[in-house]
């Protein structure tokens, strides 16, 4: 989905802290591209940090493209479904 978010803080941000937690790429302050995934991934930030992200939102330079990207990239995998 695309979805412009205005963040402040670290370029990447695991937040765990709320109900469904998230990972974060951002850059300018903002994240332009949601996807949710169907299953909770665990992510190692650089410091080592470890964490469990449920979303990823990240910046992209044509974020409609980045979508349907992805989103062929899902249907045209096995036992994956687009949201």
């Amino acid at each position: 989905m695309v979805e412009r978010k205005h963040h402040s803080g670290r370029t990447l941000q695991l937040v765990a802290q709320q109900e469904v937690p998230e990972l974060r790429i951002v850059i300018g302050n903002q994240t332009d591209v949601t996807v949710t995934l169907s299953a909770p991934v665990t992510v190692t930030e650089p410091d080592g940090t470890t964490g469990k992200a449920e979303i990823l939102r990240f910046r992209a330079d044509e974020p409609g493209t980045a979508v349907a990207a992805i989103k062929s990239a899902v249907a045209n995998t096995p036992g994956a479904a687009v949201g």
